[in-house]
């Protein structure tokens, strides 16, 4: 192969004899080099154009893998993401051709904006070793500062590897957010709670993806702590419906770390003995283990749909949906359309025949419960949602006592209908 300043300058000289002209040489030098990568000085200053160009028709086309050899390249990026042994990645981290050209905030913000902006390699790297991150070297003067701000940090320790298992973006939240800040868990690690001053890096001590060196805080691990044996007794000492030793079911009924074993599921939904759901066990309803907020109540009646429609019958807006469900019968109950106009209480009529027969009973009632908001408040009414103003107004126009409002429709027309 003809190396490539060689071909130049034939290729050259050989156009300057047939013109009779003298051609501009276009080609980069090293000092115009250095737009696209530095050879005037730097670690490439010794560099031959042929090291980098001389395999290829153009010198858009480079390679770094003429010097850079395997496998020294590949044992220097050991544990390192991303990394490939191709001239595209090797520009990708080192745009300059030097160890301070790479894209650093992969493994740790470095940026301008960032609380360690300004630092050299050796600072960090202190042995030169790029994959060995010292954090006591600049720290070590705030350790008598440091120290008193983690005192709830459960095993907390002065080490650089420590330092980068909980703080590996450079952010010192952690703590704080726990209890209910997005991408935690909410078990109460306060001062007389169980899990008080819990070593974090027990709960939590699977690694992160990106950054192996790191904990992962949205994974946790109950059973670092609760052994099965005494945790499988406990259980079943105290019949608990649906156990199960495993991570998502601590957490769906201990999303506090409460270690009562205990949830006031009354307040939600009635399950206790007597009750209707009574038995089920956990999944069988909260049919995602990440959030126990999620409910579904067709797992179980979806064999009874077809019975379950007519019953629905007269029921305005009816849905076979999970949400629908718990609108109405929050409380389990199933008498609230039946009952509807047979008393003083509730005259409001909707039977067959009746201007309400079938209107939807969520626009009717939209408002919420305050003890079980996923469930209606049928003591309240709105009348507005339907009849609209303008109608209304033109209607009762000249009428003494009329207002747009639902007590006033509801003093005239109690049943719903027109006055005789």
């Amino acid at each position: 192969m003809v190396r490539a300043s060689s071909l130049l300058l034939v290729c050259l000289g050989l156009l300057s004899a047939c013109t009779g002209q003298v051609q501009k040489i276009t080609a980069l030098d090293r000092t115009t080099h250095d737009a696209k990568f530095p050879i005037l000085t730097g670690a490439h200053s010794q560099a031959d154009c042929n090291d980098c160009h001389g395999l290829f028709d153009s010198f858009t086309q480079f390679t770094c893998r003429n010097c850079h050899l395997n496998p020294a390249t590949d044992n220097a990026h050991s544990g390192m993401p991303g990394y490939s042994y191709d001239d595209a990645a090797c520009y990708n981290c080192h745009p300059r051709g030097d160890v301070a050209g790479v894209a650093h905030d992969a493994f740790f913000p470095i940026g301008d904006s960032s609380k360690h902006a300004g630092l050299k390699c050796v600072d960090c790297h202190t042995t030169g070793d790029k994959k060995k991150v010292d954090c006591i070297a600049c720290h070590d003067h705030s350790q008598s500062a440091t120290t008193p701000q983690h005192t709830l940090v459960g095993g907390f320790q002065w080490t650089g590897a420590m330092c980068l298992r909980c703080h590996a973006d450079g952010q010192v939240n952690q703590v704080a957010g726990h209890g209910g800040a997005s991408g935690f868990t909410t078990v109460d690690i306060r001062f007389g709670s169980p899990h008080h001053k819990a070593e974090c890096l027990k709960c939590h001590s699977a690694a992160r993806t990106d950054k192996t060196y790191a904990a992962d805080f949205k994974v946790f691990d109950c059973k670092a702590c609760h052994a099965q044996a005494q945790t499988d007794t406990f259980h079943q000492t105290h019949s608990v419906t649906g156990y199960a030793y495993d991570n998502p079911s601590c957490l769906l009924c201990h999303p506090t770390g409460d270690r009562s074993g205990t949830v006031n599921h009354a307040a939600h939904f009635p399950i206790a003995t007597g009750d209707k759901h009574n038995g089920l066990a956990c999944g069988t309803c909260h049919v995602n283990p990440a959030t126990r907020k999620v409910v579904d109540c067709t797992n179980c009646h979806t064999h009874a749909q077809a019975t379950a429609a007519p019953q629905h019958n007269p029921v305005g807006g009816y849905a076979w949906q999970s949400d629908k469900c718990l609108r109405c019968h929050a409380d389990s109950q199933v008498f609230r359309v039946v009952t509807h106009g047979s008393t003083a209480a509730i005259p409001m009529d909707v039977r067959f025949g009746a201007p309400h027969y079938k209107q939807d009973c969520l626009r009717c009632h939209p408002g919420l419960r305050t003890d079980k908001p996923f469930g209606t408040d049928f003591g309240t009414r709105d009348c507005l949602g339907c009849h609209d103003r303008a109608h209304m107004d033109d209607v009762h126009s000249g009428e003494s006592g009329y207002s747009y409002s639902t007590p006033v429709c509801l003093t005239c027309h109690r049943d719903g209908r027109k006055p005789p």
